[in-house]
């Protein structure tokens, strides 16, 4: 079923990957963070700014995203994943870009998992990885291609979020746009502060996160129940847990958020 009608426009998948399945089996996958997204954030960028898609897999939130935005780039370093994310962008405002960004330019190692290709992620080991992914510095690719006015970046990069952010620091400043973020910091804190204070220099003082919208889900998960695990998932079917909102926290370091939002001024988050 659906997420309440949201699909992704994505037209090829891979067979047997994670997101993949949801995208056939649910029309869209995270439908309740794109929701949260589209309700709550989206509508706070003008339509003519720049969307930067950083991590993109084969273009699932990137096609909701040309929905709002004249212009998107989505950046995937995997070259076979980069193959669907160009079939996926034809024709929607979408540029698939085939490089990865850190805080450098070169070559990192890269370890691919072909069960969700969405998990692949750099690695330090030669021993762990697959192949070698090249990359760039955010910063040197907005002045090497003149883009500019960007309003929206989306990053979802696997435990790389600090290096991406070192790299797009001139970037963040000059545009300041609004970021959501994965970012999984309950195992790591000390990552979480380092991503934070980050943030926090870039001119980054008022975060969000995603949190369950229906009450008794927000109470039970407040106290320790998380999806498919003890009550919640006893009391609660799938949708009804997932489904999500926007609250205002202090920071983001030592939790695991499916999906923050950092700002450089308050927002007046639109209510569902």
């Amino acid at each position: 079923m659906n997420h309440k009608g949201l699909t992704s426009s994505v037209r090829a998948v891979f067979l047997g990957d994670f997101v993949s399945t949801a995208i056939v089996t649910k029309g869209v996958f995270e439908g309740h963070l794109l929701e949260v997204l589209e309700k709550q954030i989206l509508p706070l960028v003008p339509k003519d700014k720049v969307c930067l898609d950083i991590g993109a897999n084969i273009g699932n939130h990137a096609c909701i995203f040309a929905r709002h935005f004249t212009r998107v780039v989505s950046f995937e370093p995997n070259p076979v994943v980069h193959k669907l994310l160009e079939v996926n962008a034809m024709g929607a405002g979408i540029e698939p870009v085939n490089i990865g960004l850190s805080d450098a330019p070169g070559n990192l190692l890269f370890k691919q998992n072909t069960r969700n290709f969405g998990a692949s992620a750099v690695v330090e080991r030669k021993e762990d990885a697959d192949f070698e992914i090249a990359v760039v510095a955010l910063d040197d690719y907005c002045a090497q291609e003149g883009i500019g006015d960007i309003g929206f970046v989306k990053i979802d990069v696997e435990g790389h979020e600090l290096k991406v952010l070192k790299g797009a620091r001139k970037t963040l400043a000059e545009h300041g746009p609004i970021l959501a973020m994965e970012g999984l910091y309950g195992d790591d804190p000390d990552l979480g502060a380092e991503v934070e204070a980050e943030l926090i220099a870039a001119g980054y003082t008022h975060f969000y996160r995603a949190v369950p919208r229906v009450p008794l889900a927000k109470w039970l998960a407040a106290r320790g129940h998380t999806l498919h695990r003890g009550l919640l998932a006893v009391l609660l079917p799938d949708h009804v847990q997932r489904a999500s909102e926007l609250e205002e926290a202090a920071g983001i370091k030592g939790e695991n958020h499916e999906l923050f939002i950092a700002a450089r001024a308050p927002l007046s988050l639109p209510s569902f």
